[in-house]
């Protein structure tokens, strides 16, 4: 307790803590469920190409600054 304040008494509390878990376990049981059942490599090639390419821009600027520092001479960070 808190301040003198019992926590998760309310239903009001109570759901909001459910949300905030169901809400972090979400993406977690999607990422495993989508890995494992091999969604992607189901998907057709243009879907796959857009998926990776938002993932790759999801990573970041500092992400993809190093990755285009590694790449070979003459060629970008994708590989084209």
């Amino acid at each position: 307790m808190r301040l003198g304040k019992p926590h998760f008494r309310t239903v009001h509390a109570r759901v909001g803590l459910a949300a905030l878990l169901l809400g972090l376990a979400a993406p977690a049981a999607g990422a495993l469920a989508f890995k494992s059942l091999g969604l992607l490599a189901r998907a057709p090639e243009s879907v796959q190409l857009r998926v990776k390419w938002a993932h790759r821009k999801a990573r970041g600027p500092r992400r993809a600054a190093r990755r285009a520092r590694r790449a070979p001479p003459g060629r970008d960070a994708i590989g084209a």
